[in-house]
């Protein structure tokens, strides 16, 4: 049962990413301090009942703020 929660949870993820990687909605999101609140807030709750699943969690956070990094510097060499 975890295995099958862990694939939905990654899939899931990949296709919001795919999804609003493609505008700026996402840097919008993940740059509003309540996102963050909660987000943080909810790795913290999951991670005594599913270490596994909140590491994974905790990594795509970092792994998207990377990437927003990333993109906003290249708009900002393209200007």
């Amino acid at each position: 049962m975890n295995t099958l929660l862990h694939v939905t949870s990654i899939f899931i993820f990949v296709l919001i990413e795919s999804v609003l990687s493609k505008n700026n909605e996402i840097i919008a999101i993940y740059k509003n301090p309540v996102f963050k609140l909660i987000f943080l807030f909810g790795i913290y709750l999951y991670g005594e009942k599913d270490v596994v699943l909140a590491l994974l969690i905790s990594m795509y956070y970092v792994y998207l703020g990377q990437k927003i990094q990333e993109t906003e510097l290249l708009l900002t060499l393209k200007h």
